[in-house]
This record gives C-alpha cells, structure tokens and sequence, in this order.
C-alpha cells in the first residue's frame, strides 16, 4: 500500500486564477469587437497588412515566452526531482511525483518549449509566404 503525497489546492491562488481568466476573457471579447468593427472600415491593404503583422507579433512573442516559462519549468522540476517543485503553489489538490515521473513531466515542458519556439518562428514565415503567394 502507498501513500501519496499532495500538495493541497491554495484557495486565494485559485480565486486569482479565476478572476485573471475571467478578465482576460472579457477583455479578449471586447478588444475582438473594437477590432473587428475597426478594421471592417479599413480599406487601405498597407493598414491591414500593419494590423496583422501586429497580431502574428503578439502571438510569436507569446509563445516565446511561454516557451522560456516552460524551460524554467522544468530546470527546476529536474533539479529538485519532483513535481510540483518545493514551494510551488498549486490550484488543485496535487499529486507529488518524483524520480522518474518528475523527469518525464520536465522532458515534456522541454518538448512543448521547443514546440512552441517552433510554432513562434513558422507563424510569421508561412504568414510572410502566404502573403507573397497571394500578391499582397
């Protein structure tokens, strides 16, 4: 028989998470309305074209640095030898795993880091390209 260690949920970190989400999602909402209705009087190409290098932008720079957040991520996972790491607050009850399935999770926060940089590179290349298949 085995007795699992868990790290019990924080109660203000999980009220803060759901409120940030909350936020982001409203304003996300509204933000898509104002550039939508902007954006459906733009006429000029130069303007839209501004506008979607600004978009492919944020979304390359976002994953960027999630991919760095992932990498600290799991530098700290391997080299305490579990998850989640000591001190780390959590918005669930959560499991703590050690040895080898600490490593697969930090060898996986590796993979999804290298994904995302790869992603945050091929999203504008293949937009650049797109935009020169189509004449733009």
């Amino acid at each position: 028989m085995t007795t699992e260690q868990m790290i019990p949920a924080d109660p203000a970190l999980r009220r803060r998470a759901l409120w940030l989400f909350l936020a982001l999602t409203v304003l996300g909402t509204l933000a898509l309305l104002a550039v939508s209705a902007h954006l459906r009087e733009v006429t000029s190409r130069a303007v839209m074209q501004r506008w979607l290098w600004g978009v492919v932008g944020m979304a390359s720079g976002g994953g960027v640095v999630f991919g760095f957040y992932l990498i600290q991520l799991a530098r700290r996972v391997l080299h305490s030898g579990q998850y989640p790491v000591p001190g780390q607050r959590v918005i669930r009850d959560t499991p703590v795993r050690r040895g080898q399935a600490a490593k697969q999770i930090a060898w996986f926060a590796l993979a999804a880091a290298g994904a995302m940089w790869a992603f945050s590179v091929a999203l504008p290349l293949l937009i650049w390209r797109l935009l020169r298949l189509l004449g733009a």
